[in-house]
């Protein structure tokens, strides 16, 4: 929801988020309190509207993806059983 309203994004480090915002992200460290509180403060000064790629967000891409990720553990499953 904030990507389509062009809002600056603070989350952790680590996962799918920075391939998705990129350089766009605000990441603090994970159990890192002052990390968080720092990326919120850059996050709260950012005046000019986040360009974020929506493509990467559509239905049509995630459906995409989760179907590749699908496909390849069946793969990876056959290979198992005829090993």
């Amino acid at each position: 929801m904030y990507m389509c309203h062009r809002k600056p994004i603070v989350t952790c480090r680590g996962g799918e988020a920075p391939e998705y915002l990129g350089d766009n992200g605000f990441y603090y460290t994970p159990g890192d309190p002052q990390s968080m509180a720092r990326e919120i403060l850059r996050a709260s000064k950012r005046q000019d509207p986040v360009d974020y790629d929506l493509q990467s967000v559509s239905w049509k891409h995630l459906a995409s993806r989760f179907l590749r990720w699908v496909e390849n553990d069946l793969d990876v499953a056959k290979r198992k059983r005829e090993a």
